[in-house]
């Protein structure tokens, strides 16, 4: 009984040179060869610094001769572990897998990277011969010991004249404490006003500082904004004593040449926090300054005289004043009702603060979009995909990004549900969602692979459904591409797919390729150093033969 034998075909070329005229009889020169320029354009990944079980999505881009990589090529993202642990836990996608070959999409790839043991990872981008590298460290949610200043600053800009109240909130904040302002070459001294030492020392603490007034400057000077960088020191001249400078941290705006006596306009910073819920009712601190008269004389020292906050609004609403600061720098408020009903999206609205000084005014101060209502009922998004193809019979694991995923969401792929649907609902403003989920099998849906399918992501609970994104299944043994595409004797071919088993042979025409070694998803092949030359270019194809299979499938 004969046994079939699997076939795959991709066509190349080799490129040899042409033979000069007549019957010499001497030998042909020994074929030449073009060489592909081939690079990885972009390797980033979305944060190079995560806590320990963060997922972080980790993009490849890919050029040939300066434009981006055909659709289908294979870029391969690796990983290694260059750490002190022993047992590291961390993987692409998944924990245990440390190689992702991809497909390349718009000469794009995107993986996702998870690790649950600090110290750092090596990653390494390559298609063909170019390749990238790229490190990303994992570190403690909570280092011991070490002083940590969370920025921003609170308000982290204020008046060249000074007398801004900065509240610095970080972990291990020991007594005496000493803040400074360095500003076009010069360091000023913060004035200490209260804080709250970390208890335990390597606690969450605070430190309250009123700017200093910074005067080497001159008029003209003094019409621009200054950033400046701020050094804080912790325990002086005691065992505990560390230091933090935190470049452009704190920036002091452009004001008038000198000590001031009245500050009528109003400025807002920030708002604290930042987002609530739609029924309004949240208590917030609105961070600024001039929202009370203010006279500041050269040392700093403030006295305020009243001025009326007339109004606060929220996108245009009223909303209930608590207090006003004696320094003049906070509000605090309480949100109005923004929506009547559920709110299908995120709302970002302007804080407006409106104020008065005796006869002067009414002055306002407007942060746009200084406060996001957050939907009730968000509707999910995806963002990205890692990675974005497989095998037609599914079994892959697949990161989706996005946003508004909630616990119980449903994620199909064409018209099949995903299997073991983990979502992680980022809770913050951020909403940095993720799903890991695992293909389902398409290989019994009657289509001829590669298939492009919709994936979707439902939030049961709400019936809100996201905007599809792309995924491509494709053979279980098939070919992606292969490098480079021309050349002759002795010369190495990279080829690329998935499927590939050892015993197998590989075919140019009529010459059997040197299988040097083989995987899943790469084959590396060389022409005989004694291949016999031509005088003409060869097209032929490239021929895969499974030597156990009886399947038989093209590509190329």
């Amino acid at each position: 009984m004969t046994k079939y034998l699997s076939i795959i075909v991709l066509v190349a070329t080799i490129v040899v040179a042409a033979c000069s005229g007549g019957g010499s009889g001497a030998s042909a020169p020994a074929p030449a060869v073009t060489t592909a320029a081939w690079a990885i354009s972009s390797f980033t990944a979305s944060d190079t610094e995560p806590f320990v079980g963060s997922v972080v999505a980790i993009t490849a881009s890919a050029t040939k001769d300066g434009a981006a990589v055909p659709d289908g090529t294979t870029i391969e993202i690796s990983v290694a572990y260059a750490g002190s642990e022993d047992e590291p836990e961390f993987g692409l996608g998944s924990i245990g897998t440390t190689t992702h070959r991809l497909a390349s999409s718009g000469g794009t790839v995107t993986t996702s990277l998870v690790a649950n043991t600090v110290g750092a990872y090596n990653l390494v981008a390559k298609v063909s011969t170019a390749s990238v590298g790229l490190t990303v460290t994992y570190k403690h949610r909570d280092p011991s010991g070490t002083l940590q200043i969370f920025q921003p600053l609170l308000p982290n800009m204020g008046s060249l004249n000074g007398g801004e109240q900065v509240t610095l909130n970080g972990k291990a904040i020991v007594t005496p404490v000493e803040v400074d302002f360095e500003v076009n070459g010069q360091t000023y001294p913060g004035i200490i006003v209260g804080g709250t030492p970390s208890d335990p020392p390597t606690g969450l603490g605070q430190i309250i500082v009123r700017t200093p007034y910074i005067s080497n400057l001159t008029d003209e000077e003094r019409l621009q904004d200054w950033p400046s960088t701020v050094t804080v020191k912790v325990g002086l001249g005691t065992a505990d004593e560390q230091t933090e400078t935190l470049p452009g941290a704190f920036t002091f705006q452009a004001g008038s040449s000198g000590p001031q006596s009245a500050l009528p306009e109003p400025n807002i910073y920030l708002v604290i926090p930042s987002y609530g819920q739609s029924a309004g009712g949240q208590q917030v601190t609105i961070l600024g300054r001039n929202f009370r008269a203010t006279v500041t004389d050269i040392d700093g020292n403030v006295t305020d005289t009243p001025v009326a906050v007339d109004s606060v609004t929220f996108g245009g609403i009223d909303s209930v004043v608590l207090s006003v600061s004696a320094d003049g720098t906070q509000i605090v408020a309480m949100t109005p009702r923004w929506s009547t009903g559920p709110l299908d999206a995120d709302a970002a609205v302007d804080v407006v603060v409106t104020t008065s000084f005796e006869s002067n005014g009414p002055y306002t101060a407007t942060l746009t979009g200084g406060f996001v209502y957050l939907a009730d009922e968000p509707t999910p998004e995806i963002t990205a995909l890692a990675p974005t193809g497989g095998p037609i019979d599914g079994g892959e694991q697949v990161t989706i990004f996005g946003h508004g995923f909630q616990a119980m969401a449903q994620v199909t792929f064409g018209t099949l549900e995903a299997i073991g649907v983990q979502v992680n609902d980022d809770q913050s403003l951020a909403d940095q969602d993720t799903i890991i989920c695992v293909t389902p099998d398409y290989s019994q849906q009657g289509d001829e692979p590669p298939v492009a399918v919709d994936v979707v992501v439902r939030n049961v609970l709400t019936g809100k459904v996201s905007g599809a994104a792309t995924y491509t299944y494709g053979d279980n043994l098939y070919i992606s591409g292969n490098t480079p595409s021309e050349g002759g004797a002795g010369d190495n071919i990279i080829i690329y797919g998935s499927g590939f088993e050892a015993p197998l042979q590989v075919d140019f025409a009529t010459i059997r390729l040197d299988v040097l070694s083989v995987s899943g998803t790469e084959l590396l092949v060389r022409f005989p150093v004694d291949t016999p030359p031509s005088c003409a270019n060869i097209t032929a194809s490239f021929t895969v033969t499974l030597l156990e299979s009886g399947s038989v499938i093209e590509g190329g």
